[in-house]
């Protein structure tokens, strides 16, 4: 169970964080990794 946990904690903040930073900029970076539902709409 710990593994599953692990690995679905790394890949999230991967994932939001790259998109952020290629659709927006640094500026959203910070609201993103507050607001992660707001990027999946984007």
């Amino acid at each position: 169970m710990v593994d599953m946990d692990s690995t679905t904690i790394a890949p999230t903040p991967i994932i939001f964080e790259d998109v952020p930073i290629e659709n927006h900029g640094m500026d959203l970076n910070v609201d993103n990794v507050l607001n992660p539902n707001d990027i999946v709409d984007v």
